[in-house]
């Protein structure tokens, strides 16, 4: 049988997932988004997020997770041409479905154009390096494209069905992550996450039981 977990990641503050694109004069590092001007985040950037925070929960917590395998749940990289997939599979992160059609019906019915879309959902930070007068250097203005805070995204984690310890494990990874992106040390990137299986929120079960202990 396949579970399906839900995820919601709501922007505590504005967050820069980098696409690794830009536009060639205007913005430097560039978030990914759609047609209609809707960010998104890809299926692998998102696991890889997880992923790292996976370990350190792993590694943290290792006598209660001693029986779980991380590349079971995860899959392993390429090894001389062989690459074995995870229990997890994931999904790109998006805005809520109900708000996602909203703005795209707005934008072909020409009520609002793609780009105010895009405007209305992110902010373009702009950054120089000081010398030691606290004079700007030359050439070394960047401007980069963030998703505001306030925003609700959410993704699916589809897997064969899971160990109550790999569903802890799960569970503790999605609840503890309070990072995506860069610019941590600049309050950039904070995040707040919750994780659900039919419309039972699994952080409040899971910390109900660590607090019973």
């Amino acid at each position: 049988s396949s579970d399906l977990y839900q995820i919601t990641i709501k922007t505590e503050s504005d967050t820069l997932w980098g696409s690794g694109q830009s536009v060639p004069g205007l913005i430097d590092n560039d978030i990914k988004y759609d047609s209609y001007g809707i960010p998104y985040m890809n299926a692998k950037t998102f696991k890889g997020c997880l992923g790292k925070q996976m370990r350190w929960i792993y590694e943290l917590c290792k006598d209660e997770f001693q029986k779980v395998s991380l590349s079971e749940l995860l899959g392993s990289p390429d090894t001389e041409g062989m690459k074995r997939n995870g229990k997890l599979r994931f999904t790109e992160v998006q805005l809520s479905e109900g708000l996602m059609q909203q703005l795209k019906k707005a934008v072909i019915d020409k009520k609002v154009s793609k780009d105010e879309v895009l405007d209305s959902l992110t902010t373009i930070y702009a950054y120089t390096s000081l010398d030691e007068n606290g004079i700007a250097k030359d050439h070394t203005l960047r401007r980069e494209r963030m998703v505001k805070k306030g925003f609700v995204f959410e993704t699916e984690i589809y897997s064969e069905e899971l160990s109550q310890a790999e569903e802890k494990l799960l569970t503790f990874s999605v609840c503890s992550l309070q990072h995506i992106g860069t610019y941590k040390s600049k309050g950039k990137g904070l995040v707040h996450c919750d994780i659900f299986k039919e419309q039972q929120n699994l952080r409040e079960r899971y910390l109900k039981e660590a607090a019973d202990v």
